[in-house]
């Protein structure tokens, strides 16, 4: 009998060039092989990852499965043959081996690269673009040093009713200086709730979910220890976001980013820093203020502007009211990241005052037309044990409404207790 083989283990060799036969171009019989020193260093210019534009898929690993498997082939910019895509009678001979005139991607792209179809719109000097600028990502990325490293918390969920989706490639031009420390992004999708935003067990049950994740996320246990950084991106309903930002609290080190959807591409991306006038806050303090005060609104007036008299209304009882506002409230208000630190500095400030000067304060009620990174950014500026409880509002024409509380306080036998 003979002896069963053993199952072949699935080759991590990185693959040798090759291009199909086209329809209207005759295959070069005499043609090279790349030299295996120029596919190594290929493979590692590029990550392991696809080089098309856009792509980024990792090549040695199957996205579904996670099982390894070679999913690369070897594209030629100027075709091997003079008849290929982008041939040349001379240059094709030159270059068939040239590390310049080879891209590593995943065999969709690669196919597309050497159809003969797509060459007028897959040009030369696209295929090059994309290949510098893949690799020259790759280079800023592995030169990092580890205090650059950040993880990713994405959170998702519906607005207005509509769904909300974060790309991971649009994301990744936005940390830079800094790399993902790991393979994996933390996202928190809320979009599959059933019940809308006009049920309250909607927002008890995404607060859960926030909680839950965030709980995880930063509770150190065995083989595992909680990120020393980390870059939030954020696509949902405003209350959702301060509470977000209350449970990771000002301890963690973080940034933020503003999805700018009217900007062509990068639109994650911070502006270079150009402040003026028009981008600082204008605070209003309140005339007066009884030394009884129990409850105390919050107004930030940025995306658009909030009526005091509105405020009243949804507030019913005797109160005083700050504002931040925006010289001109409007969706782009939001363009630099020093904004965010401008608004964290004022927003202490108050917060500061209630504390220090009116300590029978019992409620707070935040009212917040801000971009999603400013609403974290009031979460964060919550201090637990300091700060009484928070109410958040969210408008619906042509009124606000109490949505939920965060911080909540119980009185047991004199004291306060947090709930």
């Amino acid at each position: 009998m003979s002896k069963r083989q053993k199952p072949a283990t699935p080759s991590m060799t990185p693959p040798t060039t090759a291009t199909p036969k086209r329809p209207g171009y005759t295959k070069r019989t005499n043609r090279k092989d790349i030299p295996k020193q120029v596919i190594n260093e290929l493979w590692a210019r590029a990550a392991g990852r696809c080089e098309f534009h856009g792509c980024n898929e990792l090549l040695y690993r199957d996205a579904l499965t996670g099982q390894r498997h070679n999913g690369a082939t070897i594209a030629h910019i100027v075709a091997y043959s003079p008849e290929g895509p982008r041939g040349h009678p001379t240059r094709s001979v030159e270059l068939e081996c040239d590390i310049e005139n080879i891209m590593l991607t995943c065999k969709l792209h690669g196919s597309l690269i050497d159809n003969l179809n797509h060459v007028d719109f897959y040009t030369e000097e696209t295929l090059k673009g994309y290949k510098i600028q893949h690799e020259t990502r790759i280079i800023q990325a592995t030169a990092a040093v580890d205090d650059q490293k950040t993880s990713l918390l994405l959170i998702q969920g519906r607005i207005n009713g509509e769904k909300s989706f974060i790309r991971d490639g649009e994301v990744a031009s936005a940390i830079r200086p800094r790399w993902p420390g790991s393979e994996k992004n933390t996202t928190i999708d809320l979009n599959d709730h059933v019940l809308g935003e006009d049920h309250q067990a909607y927002w008890e049950t995404c607060t859960a979910q926030i909680k839950d994740s965030v709980d995880s996320l930063l509770r150190k246990r065995t083989g595992y220890s909680p990120p020393q950084h980390l870059s939030v991106f954020a696509l949902a309903p405003i209350p959702l976001l301060t509470f977000l930002g209350f449970k990771l609290t000002s301890r963690i080190d973080l940034d933020l980013f503003q999805h700018r959807r009217h900007k062509p591409s990068e639109k994650w991306c911070w502006d270079a820093e150009n402040t003026g006038p028009e981008n600082v806050l204008k605070i209003r303090h309140p005339g007066e203020w009884p030394e009884d005060t129990r409850d105390v609104a919050i107004m930030v007036s940025m995306t658009s502007l909030i009526d005091p008299d509105a405020v009243t209304r949804a507030v019913g009882v005797s109160h005083v009211q700050f504002e931040l506002r925006a010289p001109k409230p409007g969706p782009d208000f939001l363009k630099f990241r020093s904004q965010i630190s401008d608004f964290q500095a004022e927003m202490m400030d108050i917060l500061t005052i209630i504390r220090d000067r009116f300590r029978r304060v019992e409620r707070l009620h935040f009212f917040l037309a801000t971009p999603a990174p400013i609403a974290i950014k009031a979460g964060q500026c919550l201090i637990e044990k300091a700060d009484s409880e928070v109410l958040i509002y969210e408008y619906k024409k042509p009124n606000y409404s109490a949505v939920m509380t965060i911080n909540k306080k119980s009185h047991v036998a004199g004291e306060k207790a947090h709930a």
